[in-house]
């Protein structure tokens, strides 16, 4: 408790005022007294926190104050208590109703002090109740922030499928003004499609029972107040008290409305790539080469040259499309990876001399290769990894001059192997390297001179496919140096590290 008592008095006699001090100090008590003689004094300090307001009654009245006027609380908050000339229980009662919590008489203040005490008391408990749901109050409306700005709708469902709770984000994408539009509806009836009541109240009701577990995901659409569906991706908690058995479904969930419509449209454009586009210039092709073979007749060299750039124009375009298919299986995570334990070093052999070498010596470039030798097998996908080494090893051959040397080099350590090929031609700007493996990177597509800017974009793809990291290193002028790397299988790592301790 405080240690002095707040006293207000309105009273503009000095008798009065000594009374009540003589009356106060026989029961031991030194309170800190305020009087005051004006009504707008008065009006001042109601603002204020007082443990006993005590009003002169026949001074109220030669002032003409009317008490319900001015208390504006109940009497439990602001203790008044009217001082009387004489005892008159009629006109007691009359004041208490007007708002007053007590009466005391004059010529007699023994009930003063006890008053007081009890007052104060009242207060003080009052007060530190006060202070508890004020505490409660902050709680809740800081843990009712923490729902309102979360990105993703939160809710919460009691056993009979109706909202208790609701956040900011939940009624933005039901279309909803304020929580209090949704909170006690019924989840299922309202915002459910009726297709969906089934699959969502069993499994719900499961939940509910303790059969089913908590799980990761669960999709299903909601319907707003406009009567659009949107696509929402749930995370379901059981919350339950046994105590009381309390239950309730607390769901929070991400609206991916917009994902899906892109992920039709993305579905849509590959099914176009590859029946609409991919199969005419598969044809096409067919045909230049049957044209070019002259089993339809005899070609002079000037035919033969256009058609063969017509062709090389086909192969690059038939070229891209395979790489706009590719790229979008893995950006939907719909790449299979026919996974193989292979030797990287025969790999890169193998594709030297069946596809690269006549290119490398076309422009008559030297070629120098750095394959450790053993090198651990790794689990990977060939025809993908080639995809990779073939596109830095074309950057590497376009990119550099004639007579250039590329080198070709494989390592190896206890937990990974590495691949790179680094050439001598006039290398990068270090402001660029950072996006050269992004998509549609202007760096990549001035740095290939000609293409899409996706062959490296589809490299980075491939490898972090494999669990793997591709990079560049290059100076402006001397020449640059892709590489990338592979996760060993545990199997052959430990082969790797024994066939060091045997060496």
């Amino acid at each position: 408790m405080e240690s002095t008592p707040r006293i207000l008095v309105v009273d503009d006699q000095d008798a009065d005022k000594r009374i009540l001090c003589e009356a106060l100090k026989t029961f031991g008590l030194t309170p800190d007294i305020c009087y005051i003689s004006s009504l707008p004094d008065f009006e001042q300090c109601l603002n204020d926190y007082w443990h006993l307001v005590i009003i002169n009654h026949t001074y109220a009245c030669r002032q003409q104050w009317k008490l319900q006027d001015y208390v504006t609380q109940p009497a439990e908050k602001l203790p008044i208590v009217m001082l009387l000339e004489e005892s008159d229980p009629k006109l007691a009662m009359e004041l208490i109703r007007a708002g007053a919590r007590d009466y005391l008489v004059q010529h007699n203040l023994c009930r003063l002090a006890p008053m007081l005490q009890r007052i104060w008391l009242d207060a003080e408990q009052s007060k530190a109740t006060y202070e508890r749901e004020q505490a409660i109050k902050r709680e809740k409306e800081r843990a009712e922030y923490y729902l309102d700005v979360a990105g993703v709708i939160i809710i919460a469902i009691d056993e009979h499928f109706n909202v208790t709770l609701i956040n900011k984000k939940g009624c933005a994408i039901l279309g909803c003004q304020e929580a209090k539009d949704v909170i006690g509806k019924n989840w299922l009836a309202h915002y459910v499609p009726e297709r969906m009541h089934d699959m969502v109240s069993s499994f719900f009701n499961r939940l509910l029972k303790g059969t089913t577990d908590n799980i990761g995901s669960f999709e299903y659409p909601v319907m707003t107040s406009a009567g659009e569906e949107k696509i929402i991706v749930w995370h379901n908690t059981l919350v339950k008290k046994e105590i009381d058995n309390f239950r309730v479904i607390l769901s929070s969930g991400e609206d991916v409305t917009e994902e899906k419509l892109i992920q039709q449209r993305r579905e849509t454009f590959v099914a176009t790539l590859t029946h609409d586009l991919n199969t005419p210039i598969k044809a096409e092709s067919q045909v230049l080469e049957l044209l070019l073979s002259e089993n339809f007749g005899k070609l002079n060299q000037e035919q033969k040259e256009i058609l063969q750039e017509i062709l090389q124009s086909n192969r690059f375009m038939r070229k891209m499309v395979d790489s706009l298919i590719t790229i979008y299986k893995y950006e939907d995570h719909q790449a299979e990876l026919s996974m193989e334990l292979t030797n990287i070093n025969q790999l890169i052999k193998a594709m030297i001399t069946i596809e690269l070498k006549p290119i490398i010596d076309e422009k008559r470039q030297n070629l120098i290769l750095n394959l450790t030798d053993p090198m651990p097998q790794v689990a990977l996908d060939p025809s993908e990894i080639q995809k990779v080494f073939r596109n830095l090893m074309q950057n590497a051959i376009f990119f550099s001059p004639e007579a250039a040397t590329i080198s070709v080099t494989t390592e190896a350590n206890s937990h990974h192997i590495y691949v790179s090929v680094e050439d001598t031609g006039r290398g990068i700007d270090a402001d660029l390297v950072p996006n050269i493996f992004n998509r549609y990177s202007n760096t990549a597509k001035r740095f290939r001179q000609v293409g899409t800017g996706l062959s490296l974009y589809l490299s980075r793809q491939i490898i972090e496919a494999h669990g793997g990291e591709i990079g560049v290193e290059s100076e402006l002028g001397k020449g640059s140096k892709f590489f990338f790397s592979l996760p060993i299988p545990r199997t052959d790592q430990s082969r790797l590290t024994d066939s060091k301790k045997t060496a």
